[in-house]
């Protein structure tokens, strides 16, 4: 029987931590499940911590999102790279969910 596997979508530090918790339990419910994570803003330190494999790329801005603040922090995060990692997030999370579809997500 083929492996069931369920993704996890993240968009900063506060999501990751949340969601490492419900990881947590997941495992203990269904140790069989198998889970990876894909941290939209920030490396996914908390996913790491636990051994949860990182879906694409990562990167630490250094206003980490918060540009909504003073557009000059939306600038820095341009010129860190912001541009060419929201692009190559939907490749990766396409991929990903391509390879996993046919695969039902449950345990019993």
């Amino acid at each position: 029987m083929p492996s069931k596997r369920i993704s996890f979508i993240s968009n900063g530090h506060g999501e990751d931590n949340h969601t490492s918790h419900l990881i947590q339990t997941l495992r203990q419910l269904c140790p069989d499940l198998d889970m990876a994570a894909m941290p939209i803003v920030g490396e996914g330190k908390a996913y790491r911590s636990l051994d949860v494999p990182i879906i694409g790329p990562t990167k630490t801005m250094p206003f980490g999102g918060f540009f909504y603040m003073k557009r000059l922090y939306l600038l820095k995060d341009f010129q860190s790279g912001l541009i060419g990692l929201t692009f190559a997030m939907p490749v990766f999370m396409f991929n990903d969910f391509t390879l996993q579809m046919s695969k039902e997500v449950g345990c019993r």
